[in-house]
């Protein structure tokens, strides 16, 4: 049976070494002699080749091969070029170093390995070509640091490594050279990057993206060119995403002497347009989505947020103590939708699934059983994340959420990650003013220079996170606190910061003045004294008015109330229902013994028309299971509504 071929090429090849450094590799063949056989570099005039190494090889049986197979094995080495005992049937193999000259006059050497018996020195028995070539004059762009992901209006510095093999130093400008619109850089540092011979620097180049922006997958072009003059050193592709949809444009200030308005409910304007959870719509409306199939029996809340994922538009809905069977709640499930319009057949949801059953959030370590529910969310850094009670107290029949979790994944079909706790509480000791305050939160992600007013960590051109929480459950006025929001990182919890005042009056930012912000969370002050159940928070741009939907009583009655304001801090106008049960004849139909509560805008689907000056929020809202044990429908589902709003002139 014929052996496997000799396992070294006959021509040795060292390719693209720098000046002044030197690499080395073998070659070889069958000399087809015996005895002693030494190497020499012929035909080599710059001195540029060396043999540093002789290895004889024998093909042997090899045990771990079928039929007897064979293999080469090696048989001596000896350094330098021999000499070396060759034996019958044996091969040779040369390993050969080429040392490049600091100054190369060309690009190619070349020479012959001569193999030469001591029986007859004068006539070669193997000849092996061998050549080393020069790397080649070039200069190589490599991405060292890039962000995830773009929004429409953000600005994101993009490092980068600039290499050269030339022989002298080169100097150029550095750019996005597009696709512009919608990318384009600023001015990089160094402004005019200059590359040593053989050397690289490092480069950092904001890029900005415009703030129309379409969402989807761009392809970054770079170009490192000689300044004023016809030389493109070197070029680089990379691909981004834009993953938001383009911002509003930015609120006008509010000035108070001339420009303080409300947002008012418009009479008979709230309407249901669905039951989103069940097996069924109480009033036959449209039924998009029957969660009993998976053993989806009954839930409630339903926060919501945008979050873009492989370029598609998800709104995610995060809901509470989901019930799997008559008594049993076995956490809270999870789902999204796409879909660009509300009406007329309602959201269609998909629900994160595991084994044939919806999945619930899991945050490794932390507890969320009843009562220990997701009150907020929002997309960062191409991460899902959410905050979450954790831990309950009854006492006296009461029930108390006593500490809060961020926690985010990027995927929600996975566990979330647990980032730290942000608020805690005991409410054996605490009283509603005192204690944790941001256990129930609701979130919202701003442009900083949109807000001015925000604390000093807000970084120019950055984004940041708004929250207002409530501290002892269904007990406590809302506070509001801020984090910066890093690029590729979540917001730390060192960074939160906690309204506690406001200057004296200026105008520009409210009658209550600018607002004075603390490092510590029990110098958190009340937005207002109102004690509130579950809270939403967004801004609406076509009323430019931020909304707070909470459960609680207005002067007409109590249910689901709104109230508006033109900065995020206030001043709140007075509280106005959205929702009542009997005024809406909603009593025993779709709302029952613990509702209405849980209402939370769908800040995707906020309309505004300018004809009418009237704006249409949509909301989720959830119905109670108060009786022990009734879980069956229509009781505990969530359901959409909507209302109108129009602003009033103060």
């Amino acid at each position: 049976m014929p052996g496997p071929p000799f396992p070294f090429p006959s021509r040795i090849q060292i390719n693209n070494i720098t000046p002044g450094k030197g690499a080395g590799s073998a070659g070889g063949g069958l000399p087809r002699v015996m005895g002693q056989c030494s190497a020499a570099i012929q035909g080599d005039s710059e001195g540029v080749f060396s043999v540093t190494g002789l290895e004889t090889l024998a093909l042997v049986s090899d045990p771990d091969l079928p039929h007897g197979g064979r293999a080469w094995e090696t048989q001596q080495t000896v350094n330098g070029a021999g000499p070396i005992d060759l034996g019958g049937g044996e091969g040779l193999s040369v390993t050969v170093w080429f040392a490049c000259p600091a100054n190369p006059t060309k690009q190619s050497f070349s020479a012959i390995v001569a193999v030469t018996a001591a029986s007859a020195p004068q006539t070669p028995v193997l000849q092996i070509p061998v050549v080393g070539t020069v790397i080649g004059e070039s200069a190589q762009i490599s991405v060292l640091q890039s962000p995830a992901a773009f929004n429409p209006g953000q600005v994101q510095t993009m490092q980068f490594e600039i290499s050269s093999t030339y022989r002298q130093e080169i100097t150029g400008f550095f750019k996005c050279s597009g696709p512009n619109p919608p990318f384009s850089s600023l001015d990089p540092d160094p402004m005019f990057p200059a590359v040593p011979s053989f050397g690289s620097v490092t480069v950092n180049l904001p890029i900005q993206c415009a703030g129309d922006a379409a969402t989807g997958s761009y392809e970054l072009n770079f170009i490192y060119a000689e300044i004023g003059g016809p030389t493109t050193w070197a070029t680089e592709a990379w691909d981004v995403l834009v993953t938001a949809a383009p911002p509003p444009p930015p609120p006008p200030t509010p000035d108070p002497r001339k420009d303080h308005f409300d947002a008012v409910w418009v009479p008979g304007s709230t309407a249901r347009i669905c039951q989103l959870t069940g097996g069924g719509d109480p009033e036959g409306k449209p039924h998009p989505n029957d969660t009993t199939r998976f053993a989806f029996l009954g839930t409630d809340l339903g926060i919501s947020f945008d979050h873009f994922e492989n370029g598609e538009h998800r709104t995610y809905f995060f809901f509470g103590d989901t019930h799997t069977g008559a008594g049993d709640q076995d956490g809270d499930a999870i789902a999204y939708t796409t879909d660009d319009q509300p009406e007329p057949e309602g959201l269609h949801l998909q629900f994160i699934m595991g084994d044939n059953q919806w999945r619930r959030l899991v945050i490794p370590g932390i507890s969320l059983g009843n009562f220990e529910v997701p009150t907020g969310g929002f997309s960062h850094a191409g991460r899902i994340c959410v905050i979450a009670s954790t831990g309950v107290l009854r006492s006296g029949g009461a029930v108390y959420m006593e500490n809060s979790v961020l926690a985010s994944t990027t995927d929600a079909h996975n566990n979330f990650d647990l980032a730290y706790f942000a608020s805690r509480r005991d409410d054996t000791v605490d009283t509603p003013a005192t204690g944790g305050k941001f256990i129930n939160v609701g979130c919202f992600v701003v442009n900083n220079d949109d807000w001015p007013g925000l604390p000093d960590n807000a970084q120019a051109g950055g984004q940041g996170l708004l929250m207002a929480g409530t501290g002892s459950y269904r007990q406590s006025a809302p506070y509001l606190a801020y984090a910066p929001l890093p690029n590729g990182q979540l917001p730390q919890q060192s960074d939160w910061r906690y309204l506690h005042g406001f200057e004296f009056w200026v105008p520009g930012f409210g009658p209550n003045g600018p607002p004075n912000w603390s490092t510590a969370e029990t110098d958190a002050a009340p937005m207002f004294t109102d004690q509130i159940g579950e809270i939403s928070f967004s801004f609406h741009a076509g009323l430019k008015r931020w909304l707070m939907v909470y459960g609680g009583c207005a002067a007409d009655g109590c249910g689901i109330v709104l109230r508006s304001a033109p900065m995020p801090w206030g001043p709140w106008s007075e509280a106005q229902l959205l929702f009542n049960t009997q005024r809406e004849g909603a009593q025993g139909k779709y709302m029952f013994e613990c509702g209405p509560y849980g209402s939370y805008v769908i800040w995707r689907y906020n309309l505004w028309d300018p004809n009418s000056q009237q704006a249409t929020i949509y909301y989720t809202m959830s119905n109670g299971s108060c009786p022990p044990g009734d879980n069956t429908e229509p009781r505990y589902q969530v359901h959409l509504m909507k209302s109108s709003l129009r602003l009033v002139g103060i």
